[in-house]
């Protein structure tokens, strides 16, 4: 994900509720899957910061969690050792 041009950082958080994560960076843009259109945790200060929230397609097969569980399977792997 991070080599992807228009994106500036990827943070790893293990927490259910990211929204302090996402007041300290505020980011220009915050996209989360379509799935969780109910419910974007940091909404508001995005928003509030001239910011957006992107609702992005769900793409059976794809999901950036499971992308994340693989890198950090290798991360762990790599730090093991």
């Amino acid at each position: 994900m991070a080599s992807l041009e228009a994106v500036d950082a990827v943070v790893f958080f293990g927490d259910k509720e990211p929204k302090d994560i996402i007041a300290k960076i505020l980011p220009q843009v915050l996209v989360k899957g379509k799935d969780w259109a109910h419910y974007v945790s940091g909404r508001e200060v995005v928003e509030a910061n001239g910011g957006s929230v992107v609702l992005a397609d769900i793409v059976d097969g794809r999901s950036t969690t499971a992308r994340s569980n693989e890198f950090s399977k290798v991360y762990r792997a790599k730090s093991e050792t």
